[in-house]
């Protein structure tokens, strides 16, 4: 995998950006959870719920793989030594 140190920057960009919205995600799905189990909150379930919850598993399966990607995009380069020519 070649990259110019232009997709190399945005790779990184991108791998920082995707694991700050799954933190971002994540961390609300918990505040809500915790809320709910001490009683601050009663959620109702409607009729998406079960829709919502398999678009939030997606949206992080997906976050996790851009990153992951990115991060491996990343490597690769510095590997080769990409990181020198900056």
């Amino acid at each position: 995998m070649t990259l110019s140190w232009r997709q190399a920057l945005a790779f990184c960009v991108l791998a920082i950006s995707s694991f700050a919205g799954w933190l971002y995600v994540v961390t609300f799905a918990g505040v809500l959870l915790f809320i709910y189990r001490t009683g601050g909150v009663v959620i109702k379930a409607d009729s998406l719920m079960l829709a919502e919850s398999f678009l939030l598993l997606g949206v992080s399966f997906c976050l996790a793989l851009i990153a992951l990607y990115s991060a491996m995009a990343i490597v690769s380069q510095l590997r080769k030594g990409g990181a020198a020519k900056i």
